[in-house]
């Protein structure tokens, strides 16, 4: 099982490293196109907590895209 969570905690890194800067430039993404970025991460989720993940998700990536 840890090995399983590695691979997936690598996976999930390189992902984000390799296509994260469309998810927190202000001028990368409409609503429309981040909803489905944010999708393909459900696969990694247990469905039952995917609503809330999903929520947490947007709520950080929205904040980010703030003017600080």
């Amino acid at each position: 099982m840890a090995n399983l969570l590695k691979s997936l905690d690598e996976q999930l890194s390189d992902n984000l490293q390799q296509h994260g800067h469309y998810l927190t430039d202000p001028e990368a993404l409409d609503e429309e196109q981040l909803n489905a970025a944010i999708s393909q991460l459900a696969p990694f989720v247990p469905e039952d907590r995917w609503p809330q993940m999903r929520e947490e998700l947007l709520r950080i990536i929205r904040a980010s895209r703030e003017p600080r």
